[in-house]
């Protein structure tokens, strides 16, 4: 910020005495900083409170300032050695997380294969995106918030049947699920892609499947599963989770555990297999690998 002071108080003047008997004045320009033609971010700050408990902050972070500023940062402030000429910036800032792939504008799961489906746990990464505005002449100090944009879902089952013991295998997919997201605006974009969730047994009839989700997305989230019992693999099961699932892209620091039974009945002919109500559980382990 120039400042040009005039008075006999606060100017150097220079009085020449002419042949027409007037004065010049030498006006000395005053600055607020040893960098009057760009401004400085001298503290810029990343907040990190927005995230799961048991969650680590991340060891390093990626900053981008504009089209020129792009560099790996560490630690929750630092100063930015980049002189900005005056004007607005717009600061984006991810973290590296394993199998999640970062652009310009936008973070996106890594796909498993070439059928839809992507990866089922992520790392958990954390986007932030502001505009700001840079003067001349400026220390500026400069906050922004990182946002976890992956949250924990737990499915559990209790298996409920004759042949419980003589369960062999679980297969399953998740439909309706979010591949991609948008860093500026934290929303989910893309078309609807599926995850194969991972049933692990826990104890005698119990089974967990723990995810990793940008979030979900499209009309419908079905879950399809099969059982196998030897070399046999039956029909597929299917339940819509759409209802308990409508929020899920809202508090993704808060895990959402989901428990029901499945339950399977034998008639004369076959043995018939339906889930029960899917209800939310309160408590719940992070898992943080």
């Amino acid at each position: 910020m120039k400042k040009t002071v005039s008075s006999t108080l606060r100017s150097l003047c220079l009085i020449i005495n002419i042949s027409l008997g007037l004065s010049s004045c030498i006006e000395v320009p005053l600055y607020d900083t040893e960098h009057p033609d760009y401004g400085i971010i001298t503290t810029l700050t990343t907040d990190w409170s927005n995230r799961t408990d048991g969650v680590s902050i991340p060891a390093t972070y990626q900053v981008r300032i504009g089209e020129d500023y792009n560099e790996l940062l560490r630690g929750e402030t630092n100063s930015i050695d980049y002189p900005f000429s005056s004007g607005v910036y717009r600061i984006r800032a991810y973290n590296p997380a394993d199998r999640i792939v970062v652009g310009d504008t936008e973070a996106s799961v890594v796909a498993t294969d070439t059928d839809g489906f992507v990866e089922s746990q992520p790392g958990w990464v954390f986007t932030a995106s502001k505009e700001v505005s840079i003067s001349n002449d400026r220390d500026e100090s400069i906050t922004i918030v990182m946002q976890q944009q992956v949250r924990q879902l737990d499915l559990v089952f209790t298996f409920v049947s004759p042949r419980a013991n003589k369960l062999t295998g679980i297969d399953a997919v998740l439909e309706g699920v979010a591949g991609s997201l948008d860093i500026d605006h934290g929303a989910i974009i893309g078309t609807p892609v599926s995850v194969k969730p991972e049933f692990v047994k826990q104890s005698e009839g119990i089974y967990r499947a723990t995810m990793r989700l940008l979030g979900v997305t499209g009309d419908t989230q079905t879950l399809w599963v099969r059982l196998s019992f030897g070399d046999l693999w039956e029909a597929p099961i299917v339940t819509d989770l759409s209802l308990r699932l409508a929020d899920f892209n809202a508090d993704k620091k808060t895990p959402l555990l989901l428990s029901t039974q499945l339950v399977e009945v034998q008639t004369e002919l076959e043995f018939m297999v339906s889930f029960g109500e899917w209800k939310v559980g309160e408590e719940i382990e992070v898992v943080v690998r």
